[in-house]
């Protein structure tokens, strides 16, 4: 039996404080995130003239690969918004998890939790994953409410404009849905990590801290930039190539933070 109480139990803590201590406001940002995201949806399926030529023959070019009844253009442009809303859902999970997790860690350093687990019965790797795995886990939930309402709300409107899904859809909303989850659990961690050694990084700022918080948010972002910017790449492959690059960049930087980790030092 462990001599202390451990990280799940240190994490499951800090899941259950931010839960009670902020309610409904925690999740106030996914909420409004998801109503932004359906209003664009509504804005899009009324004007579809907003699109130009060149760019509607591009993106039949490649909704015509995952979805059927693409006779008109409300359909389309209905189609190429769930063929990229994974994309927006990883992003927006992304700066969630940067912002559930220097809250979080920014009160606890402010009001000396931290100070106080580590002279207790944690270890310092202990307070560390577990800051990591509660804070993944709040962000979790938050992506789980922003993409109920982002996909629920798409999926309504398409039964609505008669877009049938193909196999080929389903497959790939099954990977998109799978995206933001490495996406978050990366931009978690070095958030983490910038939040130890850098407590006064703001979201917005040039402190060396706010420069690799953009690094941990970068591979969300590539991922809504990319399609636009090379319209014939294949989302599916770019969802896993996310979900590959952010895992390897979990498992480099975790390697990476055992050699110098000191959580003490860093208070």
């Amino acid at each position: 039996m462990s001599a202390t109480p451990g990280w799940w139990t240190l994490a499951r803590a800090v899941v259950w404080s931010e839960l009670r201590g902020r309610g409904w406001r925690l999740f106030a940002f996914p909420v409004g995130a998801g109503l932004l995201f359906l209003g664009l949806l509504g804005v899009t399926a009324v004007t579809p003239g907003v699109l130009t030529g060149t760019t509607r023959e591009a993106l039949a070019a490649q909704a015509g690969h995952y979805f059927t009844g693409m006779d008109s253009d409300t359909a389309l442009l209905l189609a190429m918004l769930v063929i990229q809303g994974p994309y927006f859902i990883a992003m927006t999970g992304a700066v969630l998890s940067v912002l559930i997790t220097q809250t979080g860690v920014g009160q606890r350093l402010a009001a000396g939790e931290l100070e106080l687990l580590l002279s207790g019965p944690y270890r310092e790797r202990e307070v560390f994953v577990a800051l990591i795995a509660g804070s993944f886990v709040l962000a979790l939930l938050m992506i789980g409410v922003l993409m109920a309402i982002a996909f629920g709300g798409s999926a309504l409107v398409l039964v609505w404009a008669d877009v049938t899904l193909t196999t080929n859809a389903f497959r790939l909303l099954g990977t998109g849905l799978l995206t933001p989850i490495p996406l978050a659990l990366w931009a978690t961690f070095l958030a983490v990590v910038v939040y130890l050694r850098f407590p006064n990084t703001p979201v917005n700022g040039t402190e060396p801290g706010n420069l690799l918080i953009l690094v941990g948010i970068l591979p969300a972002v590539s991922l809504v930039v990319l399609p636009t910017a090379v319209p014939s790449i294949d989302p599916l492959l770019l969802s896993v190539g996310g979900i590959a690059v952010s895992l390897a960049a979990v498992g480099i930087g975790w390697a990476s933070v055992r050699q110098w980790l000191d959580v003490k030092t860093l208070l």
